[in-house]
């Protein structure tokens, strides 16, 4: 079962006092049993916005949570961006021992999406990540500067490509396929290190995951 609990919320506009669901830990399996849309829900930030009863002012609330998905058997903690070194190591020292799945800390939204992305299609994280050096590299130098997150975004039913998606500084976008042909080259070279508890595999840390020849 999902865990919440209920916090004092300050209208930055009125000053009145209101309650605002929090979730400590989200069982999706749970919850899209009831409510079809509602991980559609996360990741359109609908669950983080705040809506002020007494003047109807609308914000958003950010704060971490855990996400579980028990079907595809994998768990992903989402940080806020401005989360600590110290939020962070906490979370790594949790002992995780006894659970046989895959174990992830996303740091903002756009991470958080593309584990999901990932682990929703049975694929390995280390290899999109190595694959995405590969499809950012196929990048304009100008839109490279522009880039404000760099995404799995899934695989096309129809094309039966890897999708990335570019996302830039004014939250327009690009797409970029990668044959799916490629995953399977890669995932057949990689020689992985085992990753023990939460951790961040994103391009800055994955290379730390791989064994060097």
């Amino acid at each position: 079962m999902s865990k919440i609990h209920y916090e004092k919320v300050t209208c930055p506009d009125c000053r009145r006092q209101g309650e605002f669901k929090v979730y400590d830990s989200i069982n999706i399996d749970d919850e899209t049993r009831f409510d079809r849309n509602f991980k559609r829900k996360i990741i359109d930030s609908d669950i983080f916005l705040y809506s002020c009863p007494s003047c109807g002012s609308k914000f958003y609330i950010e704060y971490p949570f855990l996400y579980n998905d028990i079907k595809n058997n994998f768990m992903v903690w989402c940080l806020p961006d401005m989360a600590s070194e110290a939020e962070i190591e906490n979370i790594k020292k949790v002992d995780m021992r006894t659970y046989n799945g895959t174990l992830r800390i996303a740091i903002g939204k756009f991470e958080f999406i593309d584990k999901l992305n990932v682990f929703e299609n049975k694929l390995d994280d280390l290899a999109i990540e190595s694959i995405k050096t590969f499809a950012f590299s196929k990048v304009s130098d100008e839109d490279k500067k522009e880039t404000k997150s760099f995404m799995f975004n899934g695989i096309n039913g129809n094309t039966k490509n890897l999708e990335f998606v570019l996302i830039k500084n004014d939250e327009s976008s690009k797409l970029i396929n990668v044959p799916l042909g490629f995953y399977g080259e890669i995932k057949s070279r990689l020689k992985e290190k085992e990753v023990k508890g939460f951790d961040i595999i994103d391009q800055a840390s994955y290379y730390n995951y791989i064994e060097n020849d």
